[in-house]
């Protein structure tokens, strides 16, 4: 496996805009082999990986790129037209585009995602499990993954290149369970405006230690009700989304103050700063204390 080409700073370019052939089409457990199969050619754009924040529209018409692009949706909506179908991707889905499949597609802003282009090749084929764009729930759950492998991408010493194949083998691997426990159509959960609500009113609230009983009330919808549209919307149950978003504003508060570790817990709402810190990890991949010294 060619480590220093899988993790090198200047990534090997992807084409995005190229025209392809359609990917040699393989079942999902030949695509997980695959991922750790040193005989495999696996390409990352580099550029293009992690969670971020886009505050302006975007949009393209009859794009092809040679890549999977994955997109996890964490605030916002992306609207795709392929293959003659639409799709509006909400908060909390996400959307995998394999390669060569002809769109267009749209976004607003703001639109806070994650994201990465991937190409696996064996000789000269390119290889998919999928040959049609797929859409599932669960983005918030998965998004923690996709930042994984991007700080394992900034190394190119040591085993860094087996350590993003199993990382990949481990998000594919939750991709696909997600996916399989969706039951039905994701107009089946929250409207378009109810999650937009739960949305704003979780980024005002959610230092105030907002519950799920609260959300369900501010949209109108009984508790049990609420929970079970809002895990089809989102692939989550709602106290799981909401401890994330807690975990994610830990973040922001490590980053832009100087409050301790212990006063960001209590801050918000966690027991102690073991939880905290222990939650913290689970979710980021590092403690607290090593997540600010990097930053």
């Amino acid at each position: 496996m060619d480590i220093a080409r899988l993790t090198q700073k200047i990534a090997p370019i992807v084409d995005l805009d190229a025209t392809s052939s359609p990917p040699e089409v393989i079942d999902t457990d030949r695509w997980l082999a695959a991922l750790v199969d040193p005989a495999a050619r696996l390409t990352i754009h580099n550029r293009y990986i992690g969670t971020s924040q886009r505050d302006d529209g975007w949009s393209c018409e009859r794009r092809r790129v040679s890549a999977h692009w994955l997109i996890l949706v964490l605030d916002g909506a992306v609207r795709l037209r392929a293959s003659g179908r639409q799709w509006s991707v909400g908060a909390g889905q996400w959307l995998w585009l394999p390669p060569g499949v002809r769109h267009d597609m749209r976004w607003g802003s703001p639109l806070r995602l994650a994201e990465f282009y991937l190409r696996l090749r064996r000789g000269r084929r390119s290889l998919s499990p999928i040959d049609r764009v797929v859409v599932g729930p669960g983005a918030d759950g998965l998004r923690a993954r996709v930042d994984r492998i991007a700080d394992e991408m900034q190394s190119v010493s040591g085993p860094q290149g087996w350590a993003v194949r199993g990382q990949l083998l481990v998000f594919f691997t939750d991709l696909w369970r997600q996916q399989a426990g969706w039951r039905g159509d994701p107009r089946s959960g929250l409207t378009e405006g109810q999650r937009s609500r739960v949305l704003r009113l979780t980024r005002e609230r959610i230092l105030d230690g907002i519950g799920p009983s609260e959300l369900a009330a501010a949209i109108g919808l009984s508790a049990n009700y609420f929970s079970r549209r809002f895990k089809e919307a989102f692939g989550l149950t709602p106290r799981v989304w909401l401890n994330h978003r807690r975990l994610e504003a830990g973040q922001r508060l490590l980053e832009e103050t100087s409050l301790s570790v212990s006063e960001i817990a209590g801050r918000l709402g966690y027991r102690g700063t073991a939880q905290f810190s222990r939650q913290f990890t689970r979710y980021v991949g590092k403690s607290p204390r090593a997540y600010r010294r990097g930053r």
